[in-house]
Parts: C-alpha cells; structure tokens; sequence
C-alpha cells in the first residue's frame, strides 16, 4: 500500500490535521539518543482515524535508524484519555506522574524487537530512502 493509498479514504480538511514532534533535550553532550516525542491531532475530522498512531511510527522509525535515538519519553495529560490509550498501545510504559502538571510520563526503548514490530506495522507505508551524502547531493544539483 503507498501512502496516497493510505490516505485516500480520509475526507478532505481545510488545513492540516495535527503535528508530530520531536524535542532534544540534550544540548551539551550533542546525543541525539533520547527524545521527547508527542503527537497532536487537532481537526475533529481527522482524529480516531488511525492518523496519529501512524505517524508516531513513522516518525519513531525514522528518528530510531536516522538519527540513533534510543528512548523516546512522551507527556500526556491526565484528561487526555485517548492519548494515554495511543501511546499504550505503542508499548510505552508509564514511567512517572506529576502531581503538580497533571501528567503520566512514558516511555519507550527501542529494542531491535520493537524496531521490527513497527516495520511490520507500517508495511509499504513507510519507504527506505536512500540518504545521499553531501558531496553526492552537491554533484547531483550540479549537474541539473
């Protein structure tokens, strides 16, 4: 399946439907090996769809094999049912709450067990992209 087929049955919205991010914490040691992640559906119409899920996995997988991370730590409020349940469902754990915040801490290690459980999720949604080195990138705009 491509991903415009994924996405096909989805009805049109007048924007986009939400945003995933990732926020790295560590900015003396320059590790990329931890990551805060979260995941927001704001238009109505989009969410229960599968969309948020989807694109946590994409983006976990990406940043697992592209950029080395190793734990992902996600903030989810305490009235944020659905989310705790996405994030679960993920295999997160709970690792703590804040009082103060109103919010469950979880996280997930990337084992290569949970690398190729999210592989199979995907399927052909998720492409290999070849990464081209600069000089690569460079030689190739040159000579367009």
């Amino acid at each position: 399946m491509t991903v415009a087929e994924l996405l096909a049955p989805l009805p049109p919205t007048s924007g986009m439907s939400g945003d995933v991010n990732l926020f790295f914490h560590d900015k003396e040691g320059g590790s990329l090996d931890r990551a805060e992640i979260e995941c927001m559906v704001a238009e109505e119409g989009s969410r229960r769809k599968g969309l948020g899920s989807d694109s946590l996995r994409m983006l976990m997988l990406y940043a697992a094999e592209r950029l080395g991370v190793k734990v992902y730590e996600a903030r989810v409020g305490d009235a944020n049912a659905p989310s705790r349940a996405m994030f679960s469902s993920l295999g997160y754990n709970e690792v703590s709450h804040s009082d103060d915040w109103n919010e469950t801490t979880y996280e997930l290690h990337m084992t290569e067990e949970v690398v190729e459980k999210l592989k199979q999720s995907l399927g052909d949604a998720f492409v290999q992209v070849p990464v081209a080195n600069s000089s690569e990138t460079a030689a190739a705009a040159a000579a367009d």
